[in-house]
């Protein structure tokens, strides 16, 4: 038909539909030199053959492990490629997105199981609560005397953000801070450690489980009564109900915004594990 070539029939709009694909996408790939389909002199039509469909998919397929254009086009040019040093890079990189997405996944359904239970319990006095399949990661203070509020623990942080981005390619989002039960007695409220709260399995080695899965909690926001008066009633609950805690006490971040103005709006959940 063009050329002589009865092998291209197809015209861009049928070939586009067939790819599940657009006009634009095809006319850019011609553009550029990665699907070229055969001209017809006498009209300008484009036409594609059936064979091309194979061509679009391949590409489509590189595009999908993180491949650019530029990439695939490097590769559609070489007269000899080895393939399978190719693909096994680009396997390589597709785990890592998957590892990626899957530590994302993890933090999400903890701060996602934070927030509903907050909005089922509407309250923030302490209460009983069974913390089923999470782990716990930690970064230690270096200096706890500077370690009164976050302002004094940044450098701690950063260094635990680091930590969780090398090891498990994962956000420090949810997390927190936590205070020894002594200090908590003694009302010096200093941090211990920088901690991040994940729904994900335990390694005992980067990550820990909880030393149980029970634990009385409770929620504190932004308002007028300072988060000291919630860690004491934390403690004061376990206290009066002669319970055994088996933590220090925890307190993660799940909202925290302050805006052009400085005005600050958070909630943060607090808990201390128990003896079951």
């Amino acid at each position: 038909m063009i050329h002589n070539n009865q092998e291209y029939t197809l015209t861009t709009s049928q070939f586009a539909k067939l790819c599940q694909t657009t006009r634009d996408t095809l006319r850019h790939y011609d553009d550029i030199g990665l699907l070229v389909p055969a001209k017809d002199p006498n009209n300008g039509y484009h036409y594609y053959s059936s064979s091309q469909l194979a061509s679009y998919y391949f590409i489509d397929s590189l595009k999908q492990t993180g491949c650019s254009l530029e990439e695939i086009g490097y590769v559609m040019e070489m007269e000899e490629v080895d393939y399978l040093s190719f693909m096994k890079t680009r396997l390589g990189a597709l785990e890592e997105q998957i590892r990626t997405l899957q530590n994302t996944l993890f933090s999400t359904k903890t701060t996602y199981r934070l927030l509903e239970h907050y909005q089922d319990v509407g309250k923030e006095d302490p209460e009983i609560f069974i913390m089923d399949n999470m782990s716990i990661c930690y970064t230690p203070i270096e200096d706890k005397n500077n370690a009164k509020g976050i302002s004094g623990i940044g450098k701690d942080f950063k260094k635990h953000a680091l930590f969780m981005k090398n090891t498990f390619n994962a956000n420090v989002y949810p997390s927190g801070a936590s205070i020894s039960l002594e200090d908590i007695k003694n009302k010096n409220y200093v941090y211990n450690n920088v901690v991040t709260l994940v729904e994900m399995p335990a390694d005992n080695i980067n990550a820990f489980p909880l030393p149980s899965n029970k634990v009385v909690s409770c929620f504190h926001s932004k308002g007028d009564t300072p988060i000291s008066e919630s860690y004491d009633k934390l403690y004061n609950f376990i206290i009066e109900n002669n319970l055994k805690p088996l933590s220090d006490l925890i307190s993660i971040s799940l909202i925290n915004l302050r805006d052009s103005k400085l005005r600050h709006n958070y909630l943060k959940y607090l808990f201390i594990c128990i003896d079951k």
